[in-house]
């Protein structure tokens, strides 16, 4: 993985996504890759009710169009 090309340093939170189906993305090539990121992460737990909006908002209608 090349992360000069993905970058580690973020203002928002970071997260992986990973079906049943996603043998082509090894969970252990995304922890080494989680590993080196620098991103806020406590909003998933300060923030519960605006992050779950914003999952079924942005993330829930990416899932059904697939």
């Amino acid at each position: 993985m090349n992360e000069a090309v993905l970058g580690t340093d973020f203002q928002l939170p970071i997260l992986f996504f990973r079906g049943t189906e996603g043998a082509d993305s090894p969970a252990w090539l995304a922890k080494e890759y989680f590993d080196k990121i620098h991103a806020p992460h406590l909003v998933v737990w300060s923030s519960t009710g605006q992050f779950l909006k914003e999952l079924v908002t942005r993330v829930r209608p990416l899932e059904v169009q697939t």
